[in-house]
């Protein structure tokens, strides 16, 4: 059973570099990629996501690949290394090594957009927010710029309109 788990995980290395070095060196697009290995768009876009952004320095086949798509998202190779190697040690799952590393960087959405950049009901809503009160650190407001990013532009200008009356 584990030389059965080994050549799967082993498989879906391949199958992922493959993939990208067939969309750069083939000119391949992903909805290609997808029709030709018979696999959903979003599962060929995860692999070749997580394969170009861990080195195969970084790779290890006895860790399982949710915790690679979570170590995925640590740019610096030194750090992303440390980060695997520590799971592995520790036998962290990829939710695990995902709240890790959110625990140890900054919130995502933690900083209002640049409202002189970009004008449009989201950074409109945010910036609501932010006149209310809204600190910008913290989980609450990483959960708040999760919903307000979720919200279609339609809700966001009702809630607007709502906030303004």
């Amino acid at each position: 059973m584990r030389r059965r788990v080994r050549n799967e995980r082993t498989a879906r290395w391949q199958l992922a570099d493959l993939l990208v070095h067939a969309q750069e060196n083939l000119k391949l697009s992903l909805e290609q990629l997808a029709g030709e290995t018979g696999y959903s768009y979003g599962y060929v876009r995860n692999l070749m996501s997580v394969a170009r952004r861990v080195p195969i320095e970084n790779r290890d086949i006895d860790v399982s690949w949710d915790v690679y798509a979570a170590g995925a998202r640590v740019k610096s190779p030194e750090k992303q290394r440390d980060a695997l190697e520590a799971a592995a040690r520790e036998g962290l799952d990829g939710a695990r090594l995902a709240a890790r590393l959110r625990a140890t960087s900054p919130p995502v959405g933690s900083q209002a957009p640049d409202p002189k950049r970009e004008r449009n009901p989201r950074n409109d809503l945010w910036a609501a927010l932010m006149d209310a009160g809204l600190t910008t650190t913290g989980r609450l407001n990483t959960l708040i710029w999760r919903i307000v990013d979720c919200l279609d532009n339609a809700a966001v200008v009702a809630i607007l309109r709502e906030m303004g009356s």
